[in-house]
């Protein structure tokens, strides 16, 4: 029964990725038709979901313990690893977007007209610059992290 009740979460893990990358690439279209708030909004359900995501991954290690990865063949675990440094990778890059998007105010003039900066000004398209990089940084690692999830979660159901 343990082995199957980590399979159902991992499962519900791996929609719950699919989720979260499908909503940073909804973001992307939101951005780019200039709808801020869409955007906004798209990506703090995606970054909720992530933290749901860790918050589940406690009890599941409490509740279920950890993998016994003495079981799993070399390429799972090498697959695994992979996995692991994409979502931290996510992780990291998501962070430095969020920190970018409110502590350097870059949704301050959608959410507010009267708080206009200078689209000019070097400073913030800088950090608009760096906004983007690591939101794609974030997408794109999070799409290799669900493709290796994909390989290790095949790797489960083949032990069952």
């Amino acid at each position: 029964m343990d082995a199957y009740s980590k399979a159902i979460y991992w499962t519900a893990a791996f929609l719950n990725m699919t989720l979260i990358i499908g909503f940073g690439l909804i973001g992307v279209r939101d951005i780019r038709r200039r709808h801020v708030a869409l955007h906004r909004r798209r990506m703090l359900t995606g970054g909720s979901l992530v933290i749901a995501f860790l918050v589940s991954y406690l009890f599941k290690a409490l509740l279920l313990g950890r993998e016994q990865l003495e079981l799993w063949t070399s390429i799972h675990i090498y697959t695994l690893r992979f996995h692991e440094t994409c979502v931290a990778a996510m992780l990291l890059a998501g962070g430095v977007a969020y920190y970018l998007a409110t502590r350097l105010e870059l949704a301050a003039p959608a959410m507010d007209p009267e708080k206009q900066p200078d689209d000019d000004s070097p400073h913030f398209a800088r950090r608009v610059r760096w906004h983007r990089y690591a939101g794609w940084t974030s997408i794109g690692s999070g799409v290799l992290g669900l493709t290796a999830a994909l390989v290790v979660l095949y790797g489960m159901y083949a032990r069952l």
